[in-house]
Parts: structure tokens; C-alpha cells; sequence
């Protein structure tokens, strides 16, 4: 039998299958503020069939009809008041079956139809009665009206079917329409079906939409949870409950798990025994719900550095706020995080001129700007000086008092005492110490904190009986694997990352400067050292024939820069910003617009610094004869050379996907620069056969063909070779046929990157 209860101006609905508190502290399901009311007030319990209220040695006292009680049995329209005997009324009804799908009393009526076009709200916790029709989302014209940025401006509808039943239709929207935990395109309603949009979750009731069964008020659950990889355990059977709007920090020596606790309460592991309840649903199975209530700070500040406050937080929003939310709202958003962070005065300075502090600010308001009810940071005050701890701890401190329920794992015990909680985990990830920072001491028996850490470093399990460990050992196992179901405009965020990729390139005067002078220096220095003849018939023999000795110079010169060009510039550009792409793709960023974005971006970059080498290097010099494009060679030219440059930077993404870290680029790209000029056909060396085995797979070989062809090689040089003058026979057609393998060879290497990236994690 569930229990509404209504008190100060709002409704909830009570599960039967645990206690709730009625107090003035955060942590109670039903919070009061009101001076009259205790912290901890009065207790509701369910027993053999019946709700019981007990009043918990408050203060004031609670009152029955003027007279003061310590227990009184719930029946159906019971009144109490809290404090005096006309203090704060609390109201309670009964769901006399959970089964029959109806309210026994519609105390929580929230909407009431007055026909299938119009309603009269009647206040804001309260039941949604269905009629004919009822629209949910953003905009203020829907029936179901939710103000949540997580929402779609038109999310779903609900629909009253011929047949009598009601059904529930996803309008496309942004994060998904969820019933029961699952994502519904379309779904006829049962009574009991939990249906969840945004932050909001509410029960099918069979003509209505009931307050959730205490969902929105519970915290963090932690059930016999235990992690184990291969044969070490890293945590090992915790069992705690993080209220509601409150503040917990988790500490403990190396090796005690916290990093991996952190990871199952985001549902970035399937734990191997118990569970993880966020909000009452499990992190695991129902992870499609929770992801969008769950914001993750990491440890790292990772944040475009190039990019203002503003541009930082404007671009996080346009990726992460539903793809209908247009500038004013997302202008509004941005400017709410801004002055909830107290970055006012700091918003037009580049995130790199920021102070420590500052910059962790920026970091948590990525994850602010979709309101997430869990907030989840991984040592946020790393690195910062006690001064900035402390502000820091104070930030996420009224952050807490503001209604999110904040997780911090952190290694920092100076400014513990602003934490409602403390979670204390020993090395092997066991539970020490769960409560309040002022009984950390007294329950630990020491009386220092690096006793503490040395006593949690040195720590051995108790267990009460063999019996206990059994019952532990026995608890569930799991082999649930998380699916990111956000489903983004993809046009949409592949336009906002190009621009955000642009505007990073642009904000970097030094690296904007480099990409304009590389190809104009190497360019230079190709023109001033290489021969006057360029493709042109060369020096007259003395047998009476035209030889070009430098022709094959010239190209492997454009062959070399091309290369050299496009690889440079892609090498880095994805393990450089690792985290930034985990980070943006563990909320849901998709993997195919990030990495078109990147070739974009890069591609049309490739493209100005490839025209401006080509250009320098052929400058003044004489034409191509005989060649099969006549005086159109030059742009032919510019067009290999430009496909061997997007070749290679698809290439140099693929080597960027798969490294570990930046500073492991540049060898690579070396030895790849090295191997394809080898392999490439434009050197008068002696390779036997290795060219025509390995080279035809190689980008440059391919390139070097195609310049060959439409230069008239074969003929400036003299060439002899059967194999050479095959392969470069001057016609537009093997130009094209070679472009198209080159163009296949691209396509290949793309789809290798972007498979690689979305195995990363």
C-alpha cells in the first residue's frame, strides 16, 4: 500500500518497502522548512499491512487534533500538524491497491481537463488527469509543461486510442521517451508503467499521471556492491545510502577503490555483485534514464583552453541541450551557469588566463548546464592550493544546499567539514567509516587523519560470522553493458563542433600563424633550391634528344610536402584532446560528427596550405609538355596533391586514434613519411620488387602515378623502364583511375580512425 503525503505545498508518493523521514534536513523525503520542525522529525513506517507515524523526540512535538502524540496509525484523510497544535498541516492519503491502477483520492490532481483543449493548473506537484490528448515537453504551449533543458520543446504525446486505452508517442525528441526504463518510439500504457522524460518520472495510473513513487526525493543507494578484476577484488561488499541534496566526499589510501566506485555510481562499469540506485533505479539496466540525471566532473580540467568562459559554456550547451533549444535559450542557460559559478567578471577571458579554481569552475559548469540531479567530481581540488580547496568545496557546498545531490571522491581532508557525509573505503575497497566528518575520528578510534590513512593502508576485514560472508558472497551478479541511447542531431552537432574546432584554431594566433607559414616556408625554400626547369623539356644533349634530370626531384618535392602537410597536421589532433572525446562522447556526443568535424575542419586547412605549396613550388617554372590536361596540368597538379594531403591527414587521424599519448606522434610520423617516399616510385633506386608488391597500397605510390601521368613524366625523363612507363602513361584516364584508388585508399583509412574511436573508452 503506497502513501501520498502532502506538506507544504507539495505531494509525494511513498513506497512501502522502506523508512521515510519528515523533517527539515535535506536528507528527508518530505523537508519542511519551517523553524517550528526538527532536522529529523517524525518517521514513516509500513508494517503487517499498515503506515505507522513516529514522531522522532522532535523539539515541538507533532499534534493530532490539538493534542500532542508520540505513534499514530495512518488511515485514509489523517491529519497531523508539526511544531505546535497549528503548526505545519501534513496530510496523508492512502493507495488502498497498487494493482486497480486509480488513486483512492485525487489529492494530487495536478491538471483537471476541462475538455480535450484546455486545462487548469491547480498546482505544481500534482497528478496530470488524461484526457483526449495531452503534449508534453519545453514549450510553454504543451498540456504537460516541463521547464527541464534536458526536455525537447514538443518531447511526446500521449493519446486516448479508439479502444479506450492510452498510448504514448516520442515526437522525436532529444533524449528519449522512456517507459519502465526502456526508450518507446510507441507504447500502449498499462496501469503501473513508469514513464520518464527528462529529469521527471512519473506513474501510469490508468486515467491519470501520479506524483512518482518517491523517485525525484531519493539519493544514492549502494547494495552490497563488490567489483572484481580478474582475480583482485577492488571494492568489496559496501552498503551505503547517500541521501538526497546533500554533500558526501569519499577518502582513502591508494588502492582503496574510490576511482573505481566513482565509476559504478556513472555507470561506467557493470559492478561484479549487488548494485548501484540512483533515484531509485539501478545505474546499470536503467542507465538509458540516468545518464541525463548524472553529470561527471573528471579529475583533469577538460576544456578547451583557446576558448573564452562564454564560448566554452556556449558551445557545451549547444552540444549537450536538445537540438531544438534555440540562441536565447541557450544564451539564458549559459548566463544562469555563469552567475551560479560567479564568472561574471571573468567570462570574455580565454579559459587559459583562468586560475586553478577558476578553471574547475568552468569544468563543473559543462555538467551544470543540463541541471543533472547527481553531480559526481574526481578529485576536483587536485592541484590547487588550500585556498582553492576550500572555495572549491564551498562551490559544490551550495551546490548541495541548491538541490543536487553532490558525490566528490577527493584526497584533500583539510575542508571535509562543509560534507553532510563522509565515505571511508580502506585499501581492497572496504568500508570503514560511513557518516557524519565530526564521527570519523571517534569511530575510527584515532584521533589524527594521517593515523587514519595509515590505519586504512593497513587494514583487515572483520567479518560477524561465517554466515555473513556467505550472505554477502550469495548476492546477485551482473553482466549488464551500458548503451549510450542519446540520440543527437547529427547535422546539427557535426556543425557545432566544426565551429567550435575552428573558433579553437582561430583563438590560437601562434598555431594559426604556423599552419600559413609551413607550407609558404617549405615552399620557398623547394623553389629556391630546386632547378629552374620544373616540367618543362629540360637541357638539350648532345645525342640531339631533351633530358629533365630534375623532374623527378620536382616531384617527389610535391610528393614529400603533400604528405609532410597533411600528416603534421592530424598526427596530434585526436590523442592531444583524449579526454575532451571521452568526456564529450560519454555524454552521448556521437563519434561520426566528431570526426567529421575534424576532417573537415583540417580538410579545408589542407586545402589552402596544399594551393599555397603547390603554387610557390611551380612558380615561374616551365609548363608540363605533352601533358594530356595541356594548360589545365597546373590545377591537375594542385588536385593530387591536395588528395595525397586529405590522404594523409585521414592517416595521421587513424595514427592519432590509436596512440597513447603525443609525444609517441612525431617518430611515427617519420617513419611513415620515410616508408611512403620509399614505397612512392619517384626515386631512381633499386627496390626490385618491394615497389610493386607493397607500394600499389600506398597513397603516394598512387599520387606519384597521377602526377606522372599528368605531367608527361615518362618523356622529360627518358624513362626506359617497362613497369615506370605503364604506369605513368600520359593519359587523363590512368590520372582518374589513379585518383579513384587514392580516393578508395582515403575512404579506408577514414572508416579505420572512426571505427578505432568508437571502440576508445
Amino acid at each position: 500500500m503506497k502513501l501520498v503525503v502532502e506538506a507544504a505545498g507539495r505531494s509525494t508518493i511513498l513506497d512501502p518497502k522502506r523508512s521515510h523521514f519528515i523533517g527539515r534536513d535535506t536528507s528527508s523525503e518530505i523537508q519542511i522548512s519551517n523553524s517550528k520542525v526538527s532536522r529529523k522529525h517524525a518517521r514513516l513506517d509500513y508494517s503487517e499491512g499498515k503506515w505507522a507515524l513516529q514522531d522522532l523526540n522532535s523539539a515541538n512535538g507533532t499534534y493530532l487534533k490539538g493534542k500532542s502524540i508520540t505513534k499514530v496509525e495512518i488511515r485514509d484523510g489523517l491529519k497531523v500538524n508539526l511544531g505546535n497544535p497549528s503548526g505545519v498541516e501534513v496530510t496523508f492519503s492512502l493507495i488502498q491497491s497498487p494493482n486497480d491502477g486509480f488513486l483512492a483520492a485525487d489529492k494530487t490532481q495536478y491538471f483537471n481537463f476541462v475538455d480535450s483543449n484546455s486545462v487548469e493548473r491547480e498546482g505544481i506537484e500534482r497528478n496530470i488527469k488524461l484526457g483526449k490528448r495531452l503534449t508534453i515537453g519545453r514549450d510553454v504551449s504543451n498540456q504537460w509543461l516541463i521547464e527541464d533543458p534536458r526536455v525537447s520543446r514538443f518531447h511526446a504525446e500521449i493519446v486516448l486510442e479508439s479502444s479506450g486505452t492510452y498510448q504514448i508517442r516520442d515526437l522525436k525528441s532529444f533524449n528519449g521517451t522512456f517507459v519502465n526504463g526502456k526508450e518507446v518510439k510507441r507504447q500502449i500504457l498499462v496501469p503501473n508503467d513508469e514513464i520518464s522524460i527528462g529529469g521527471i518520472t512519473r506513474t501510469f495510473t490508468g486515467n491519470s499521471l501520479s506524483v512518482d513513487i518517491g523517485f525525484e526525493d531519493q539519493g544514492v543507494e549502494i547494495r552490497n556492491l563488490s567489483v572484481t578484476f580478474g582475480t583482485s577484488k577492488i571494492l568489496n561488499h559496501l552498503n551505503v545510502s547517500l541521501p538526497s541534496k546533500s554533500l558526501t566526499a569519499i577518502i582513502g589510501p591508494s588502492g582503496s577503490g574510490k576511482s573505481t566506485l566513482l565509476k559504478a555510481l556513472t555507470g561506467r562499469i557493470t559492478p561484479s555483485q549487488g548494485s548501484v540506485m540512483v533515484h531509485g533505479c539501478d545505474v546499470v539496466t536503467d542507465y538509458s534514464i540516468l545518464r541525463q540525471k548524472i553529470g561527471l566532473v573528471p579529475q583533469a580540467d577538460i576544456i578547451h583552453t583557446q576558448l573564452t568562459v562564454e564560448e566554452a559554456l556556449r558551445y557545451g550547451a549547444k552540444l549537450r541541450l536538445p537540438s531544438d533549444s534555440n540562441t536565447e535559450e541557450i544564451e539564458k542557460r549559459v548566463n544562469e551557469v555563469i552567475e551560479q559559478l560567479a564568472l561574471q567578471e571573468r567570462r570574455q577571458l580565454k579559459v587559459a588566463q583562468l586560475s586553478g579554481g577558476q578553471k574547475k569552475r568552468v569544468s563543473i559548469g559543462l555538467e551544470l548546464l543540463t541541471k543533472p540531479e547527481i553531480l559526481v567530481l574526481d578529485e576536483p581540488t587536485s592541484g590547487l592550493d588550500p585556498g582553492l580547496d576550500a572555495h572549491v568545496m564551498e562551490l559544490l557546498r551550495d551546490l548541495a544546499n541548491n538541490g543536487q545531490t553532490v558525490v566528490v571522491v577527493t584526497h584533500a581532508v583539510e575542508n571535509l567539514g562543509v560534507c553532510d557525509n563522509l565515505v571511508v573505503l580502506a585499501t581492497g575497497g572496504h568500508l570503514v567509516h560511513f557518516g557524519s566528518p565530526e564521527t570519523v575520528f571517534a569511530s575510527t578510534g584515532v584521533e589524527q587523519w594521517s593515523d587514519l590513512f595509515t590505519l586504512l593502508s593497513e587494514y583487515e576485514p572483520h567479518y560477524e560470522s561465517m554466515q555473513e560472508i556467505e550472505m554477502k558472497e550469495d548476492s546477485r551478479s551482473k553482466s549488464a553493458v551500458v548503451h549510450n541511447s542519446r540520440k543527437s542531431s547529427l547535422i546539427k552537432t557535426y556543425s557545432t563542433l566544426s565551429r567550435r574546432y575552428a573558433t579553437v584554431i582561430k583563438s590560437d594566433r601562434g598555431y594559426l600563424a604556423l599552419l600559413l607559414l609551413t607550407p609558404t616556408v617549405i615552399g620557398i625554400i623547394c623553389w629556391l633550391t630546386a632547378s629552374r626547369w620544373g616540367y618543362g623539356i629540360g637541357q638539350l644533349l648532345e645525342i640531339g634528344v631533351n633530358y629533365n634530370a630534375t623532374a623527378r626531384g620536382t616531384t617527389l618535392v610535391l610528393v614529400l610536402g603533400s604528405i609532410f602537410i597533411g600528416l603534421s597536421a592530424s598526427v596530434q589532433e585526436i590523442v592531444k584532446e583524449k579526454e575532451i572525446f571521452l568526456r564529450e562522447k560519454n555524454v552521448g556526443i556521437g563519434v561520426l560528427p566528431y570526426f567529421l568535424s575534424k576532417s573537415t575542419v583540417l580538410g579545408l586547412i589542407a586545402t589552402i596550405q596544399t594551393s599555397i605549396f603547390v603554387s610557390i613550388v611551380l612558380f615561374n617554372r616551365p609548363p608540363a609538355v605533352n601533358s594530356p590536361f595541356g594548360t589545365r596540368y597546373f590545377m591537375v597538379v594542385i588536385l593530387i596533391c591536395t588528395a595525397l594531403c586529405l590522404s594523409s591527414i585521414f592517416l595521421g587521424l587513424l595514427i592519432s586514434s590509436a596512440i597513447s599519448t603525443s609525444d609517441q606522434a612525431m617518430p611515427i610520423l617519420v617513419g611513415i613519411v620515410m616508408i611512403q617516399i620509399v614505397l612512392s616510385g619517384v626515386l631512381p633506386i633499386s627496390t626490385g620488387r618491394l615497389v610493386d608488391m607493397f607500394g600499389r597500397f600506398m597513397p603516394s605510390y598512387m599520387s606519384t602515378n597521377a602526377l606522372a601521368s599528368a605531367t608527361n613524366l615518362a618523356e622529360i625523363t627518358l624513362v626506359q623502364s617497362k613497369s615506370l612507363l605503364a604506369r605513368w602513361t600520359p593519359t587523363a584516364d590512368n590520372v582518374y583511375n589513379m585518383l579513384a584508388q587514392l580516393g578508395s585508399v582515403t575512404l579506408l583509412l577514414a572508416t579505420i580512425a572512426l571505427v578505432n574511436l568508437q571502440r576508445k573508452d
